[in-house]
């Protein structure tokens, strides 16, 4: 939403106030580069990435945000291989400064990272990732970790041919998004919900989640993704 985009640049403006250096902090263009991504522009949002990554070294930091946001533009522009290299290396950062012995919300990638690993048929190790995360969410109290994790969860389980334990743990999913109020889990959660129905055959429900799914990512904006659900509704006929 435009909104979005308002807060982010705002924040931006409002940060280089109070920049003593003269380049600015990389951690000023994240909230553009997920806003740009959760637009659809992920042309722009790799931009965003890319410059991240410049300032990162200008200052001579590590951060996590750069190959994080990378992987996540990759992933979404249909690259699972590179979203994985890039995942991996925002990990290697994480992992150097406690990992998941922080605030599992830091790793907020990490759903994401699930999904590349998946596309690439890695459940093993899908599930690896998948379970520390949703530990630490449970040590933290993160609900909106949990929830992620839950929809990672039907994902996994689907990859691994178990229907009824993914549909449960994305009917979960939906309600833990909504709890947590999150609409882009919530609708991501429906879209994955609406295919996993396809494929047991269950067609008029899928078309029912797949509809609230886009729906949904209409309304917060989200384009690429309401276009991927439009998409998912072609094929269920």
């Amino acid at each position: 939403r435009s909104s979005d985009l308002d807060y982010a640049e705002r924040a931006r403006d409002l940060t280089g106030q109070y920049a003593r250096a003269e380049a600015e902090s990389p951690t000023t263009l994240l909230p553009l580069a997920l806003v740009a991504a959760h637009r659809g522009d992920l042309e722009l949002a790799r931009e965003f990435a890319e410059q991240i990554c410049t300032l990162a070294e200008v200052h001579k930091t590590q951060l996590c945000a750069p190959a994080a946001m990378l992987g996540v533009v990759d992933l979404w522009s249909g690259d699972p291989e590179a979203a994985v290299a890039n995942f991996a290396a925002a990990e290697r950062i994480a992992a150097a400064g406690g990992g998941d012995g922080f605030d599992p919300s830091m790793c907020w990638w990490r759903a994401d990272q699930v999904e590349a690993l998946l596309e690439l048929g890695l459940a093993d190790e899908a599930a690896g990732r998948l379970d520390s995360w949703e530990a630490a969410g449970r040590r933290h109290r993160r609900d909106w970790v949990l929830a992620h994790a839950t929809r990672c969860r039907g994902l996994v389980a689907v990859s691994r041919g178990d229907i009824d334990e993914s549909l449960a743990a994305l009917a979960e999913a939906v309600t833990r998004h909504e709890a947590a109020g999150d609409p882009f889990g919530r609708a991501r959660a429906l879209l994955a919900r609406g295919v996993v129905r396809r494929r047991a055959r269950q067609k008029r429900t899928a078309r029912e989640a797949i509809e609230a799914a886009r729906a949904g990512f209409e309304a917060m904006g989200a384009a690429r993704w309401a276009e991927r659900a439009r998409e998912e509704l072609g094929q269920s006929g």
